[in-house]
């Protein structure tokens, strides 16, 4: 079988040196404004970047094939902007609820069908470097510049050979959270209303999640990154990796919303079950979400809501009276807006397999991630600027020191848990729960 190799759009010194300097202009410029926000960083790339292009164009430096893709980027860039400026704020609660129902759902699959398991569950937010390299990416080869992989999590089960256990985990929590199984997810909700162990906030965000309208999308077409100069794709070879399972007829019922690279590893023995998971949301319930919590101070809530709309609706709707624009800011945050979230299954083994990890594949975008990568004099102007003005800007520096993930990406709320069914949780032993946070030691950008 053969594959038409892709085909990219070549970059120019010229153009590679206007998309870093866009990028550092916009990080300086980003000192200017308050509060500084991952948002309006991008924004300001956004429109350094497009203005870049024009001036580049009219010099006729461009081809008109690298003019197109370029613009295509910027499409991309302004898709990022959008999805950030509205899952900026539910990240941290809605998927950290997400992948906590998830633990409950291996308890109740211990507690209640007796299927003991030992599962952690990683999520994670791709750096805005990531991103801007991505969509790079697929706008030099002509493809759709929307990233789908932004927020994602990583199921990790430690039956390494039992992988109708990793397939039935996958399928019972694809069930639960969509709905599809919906006798299921009713009897699991009953579990949890009626259990005595559930704090009344963990109850509430489980109905939260099973109620929100988050769907499986359709897997797409499978791919192998691995294409020879002939165009033909090299295919796992199970002689080179002997101790890498392969189930044969694997029982799953979501073979059509999922990349099943378990029954089909790529050719680096990489294997895991992929799915895309799409949230439709409303920005208006997000916020009354957020101001009816005690996780955030009521005002910070409000500032932050005003962030996100002042600006952009006072400046469009300047001869607005302040009553009305608030109904008019109510009538559009109504409207249902979507992103996506990646998901991951996999067994321990193939989480810690060397051959597979995402650094062994991050040489075919390395020069397009140096792009956006500042130079070291380049951090030590925009740092005595940030001086000067009393502000920071240490984002670079490490993982800790970057919050919004502009440089590193972001692991939220890592979660390992090992649940006991009944036959094996007796005697003297009452624990159900034995769980400890762990800290994620690769970046999956």
């Amino acid at each position: 079988m053969t594959q038409e190799p892709l085909v990219k759009v070549p970059l120019t010194q010229t153009v590679k040196k206007t998309l870093n300097n866009a990028w550092f202009r916009a990080c300086i410029r980003s000192i200017d404004n308050k509060p500084s926000t991952p948002t309006l960083l991008l924004n300001d790339f956004y429109i350094i970047l497009r203005d870049d292009i024009l001036e580049l164009q009219k010099k006729g430096e461009l081809s008109t094939e690298l003019f197109c893709s370029l613009n295509l980027f910027l499409q991309g860039v302004k898709s990022c902007i959008e999805a950030r400026r509205i899952t900026a704020y539910i990240a941290d609660k809605y998927l950290k609820d997400l992948i906590h129902t998830g633990i409950l759902i291996q308890q109740w699959q211990a507690e209640v069908k007796g299927i003991p398991s030992h599962v952690k569950m990683v999520l994670r937010r791709k750096s805005i470097e990531s991103d801007l390299t991505k969509i790079l990416d697929k706008a030099l080869q002509n493809e759709d510049p929307e990233v789908k992989d932004r927020f994602g999590f990583t199921m990790i089960t430690y039956d390494n050979t039992n992988l109708d256990q990793l397939y039935h985990f996958c399928e019972t929590f694809t069930g639960i959270i969509t709905g599809i199984f919906y006798n299921m997810q009713q009897e699991f909700l009953t579990w949890v209303i009626t259990n005595k162990n559930i704090s009344e906030r963990e109850k509430k965000a489980v109905q939260m999640i099973l109620k929100s309208e988050l769907r499986l999308k359709n897997r797409g077409q499978m791919h192998n990154s691995n294409v020879d100069k002939e165009g033909n794709v090299e295919k796992f070879d199970p002689k080179k990796f002997p101790n890498v399972i392969v189930p044969k007829t694997p029982k799953f019922f979501f073979s059509y919303g999922f990349k099943d690279y378990v029954k089909e590893p790529k050719e680096n023995s990489y294997q895991a079950l992929q799915c895309v998971f799409e949230l439709s949301v409303s920005i208006w319930d997000i916020v009354n979400e957020i101001l009816g919590t005690e996780l955030m101070d009521i005002e910070e809530s409000k500032n932050l809501f005003m962030e996100i709309w002042k600006d952009d609706f006072t400046k469009v709707f300047a001869d607005i009276s302040p009553k009305s624009l608030k109904k008019l800011v109510r009538t559009i945050t109504s409207v249902i807006s979507s992103f996506y979230i990646e998901g991951h299954f996999k067994t321990q083994q193939m989480a810690e397999n060397p051959n597979a990890t995402h650094e062994s594949h991050k040489d075919k975008n390395l020069q397009l991630r140096k792009i956006f990568t500042l130079t070291q004099a380049q951090l030590t102007e925009i740092k005595k600027k940030a001086e000067a003005c009393n502000q920071r800007f240490d984002f670079y520096d490490s993982e800790l020191k970057d919050p919004w993930g502009v440089n590193h990406a972001v692991f939220m709320s890592p979660e390992e848990h090992i649940f006991y069914g009944k036959e094996v949780n007796s005697g003297d032993d009452d624990d159900t729960e034995n769980g400890e946070n762990n800290s994620v030691a690769s970046d999956d950008n």
